[in-house]
């Protein structure tokens, strides 16, 4: 099988050029994991976790964040609903 489990997404805080924070640190705290179509192919029960963000921070190598045709996104509730998904497609 072939996920990249990558957990809670943090979107890093931005300061303006004085080092005053302008935009505070995000936690997207559901369980964020990444597959290939072929997983996807393999389990359609996934199909039930998919998202399509706008831009995804982290894609297979050589895919394209903006335009990903390598990497499904997947989001889960937790880890603990994500292993289980995962054990019942294995």
């Amino acid at each position: 099988m072939m996920f990249d489990p990558i957990g809670p997404l943090v979107i890093p805080a931005e300061y303006d050029s004085e080092g005053v924070e302008t935009q505070p640190e995000t936690v997207f705290s559901s369980w964020h994991v990444n597959c290939s179509p072929d997983e996807m192919d393999a389990n359609p029960a996934l199909s039930a976790f998919v998202v399509e963000p706008s831009v995804m921070q982290r894609v297979w190598l050589g895919d394209d964040h903006t335009d990903p045709t390598m990497t499904v996104a997947l989001r889960f509730t937790d880890e603990q609903e994500y292993l289980a998904v995962i054990g019942a497609v294995e």
